[in-house]
């Protein structure tokens, strides 16, 4: 049994991504920077849970308050400020 998505929910799910990238790009490049474990799927997804606000995205982020990206199933860790996920 294959554990990957159909190919239209991944279609969907590019497309939604190239969104995300075009409206919060300059604000991704920032986050990459102060939080480089995490994928840019992942930071994208918290830029849009906090509309765009970057200070709002970091601080969420780095208290471990980020919503977990739709899809995935996650556990997060604060540790030295940063935070990491291991998804299940």
């Amino acid at each position: 049994m294959s554990s990957a998505r159909p190919k239209s929910q991944q279609a969907s799910r590019g497309n939604d991504l190239k969104k995300l990238k075009a409206e919060y790009g300059t604000q991704l490049s920032t986050l990459r920077e102060l939080f480089s474990d995490w994928s840019d799927e992942d930071l994208l997804y918290a830029l849009q849970d906090a509309d765009g606000d970057l200070e709002l995205a970091a601080l969420r982020i780095s208290e471990g308050k980020s919503k977990d990206p739709p899809g995935h199933r996650g556990s997060a860790t604060v540790y030295k400020g940063l935070l990491t996920c291991t998804y299940l």
